[in-house]
């Protein structure tokens, strides 16, 4: 009789992985112009056609210029100019999809305004303030390097009359030390909406002017 051995050689399968961290978020400052900023991540087996995005609702922001090299992939992500859509302004989450598989970690970068106070966007209408949708409608943002207590006031340019008062106590939400925001449907302290015209916002804290900006209502 005749033996035959058969010799059976394990295969190893290269699974591609990428090392995300759930906990940590990254900050970046909105700027005049859009500045593409470098992003790093680490793995194994990561193949060239990795893909990677960040996500906002259905806004996609695509990563460009990705490259792997032993584990560890450079991206490069444009930050948006700060007078692009309001909405830019907030956490994104990242996607990255290897094989057809997607990794997502959420809220990974924050897209802010740089220090100061910002009307966002300068020029708006009734219609706007009064969406349904708060992503639609016009905030004031401002950014704290401690917590604080915080005023803030609307004027009519015209008459130079205060149409709108909001005060927020240190610690408490728009009294925050880091990123706050404030949504504003555009309703004044007379209860009623803010007509078309030129506006001055002011921000204080203790008494001392912390920044002040204006926009434009119209319809």
């Amino acid at each position: 009789a005749t033996t035959t051995t058969t010799t059976i050689t394990p295969t190893t399968t290269t699974i591609p992985t990428i090392t995300l961290d759930k906990s940590a978020k990254r900050t970046e400052f909105m700027g005049s112009i859009g500045i593409a900023k470098s992003f790093r991540l680490t793995g194994k087996n990561i193949p060239d056609n990795i893909d990677i995005k960040l996500v906002k609702g259905d806004q996609v922001i695509q990563a460009t210029d990705i490259k792997v090299i032993n584990g560890q992939v450079t991206y490069y992500i444009v930050v948006p100019p700060k007078d692009t859509a309001m909405t830019t302004v907030g956490d994104w989450d990242l996607h990255v999809t290897l094989d057809g598989s997607t990794t997502i970690q959420p809220a990974a970068v924050r897209f802010e305004f740089p220090g100061g106070l910002y009307f966002y966007p300068t020029k708006t209408s009734s219609s706007a303030l009064k969406a349904s949708a708060s992503a639609s409608q016009p905030r004031i943002a401002y950014t704290l390097s401690a917590d604080q207590p915080i005023q803030l006031i609307i004027y009519d340019v015209v008459n130079m009359r205060p149409i709108f008062h909001r005060t927020f106590a240190a610690g408490q939400t728009g009294g925050k030390v880091g990123y706050n925001e404030y949504i504003w449907d555009g309703t004044t302290d007379s209860g009623t909406t803010i007509s078309n015209g030129s506006y001055v916002l002011q921000g204080f804290s203790n008494g001392k002017l912390i920044g002040q900006t204006y926009f434009v209502v119209i319809d």
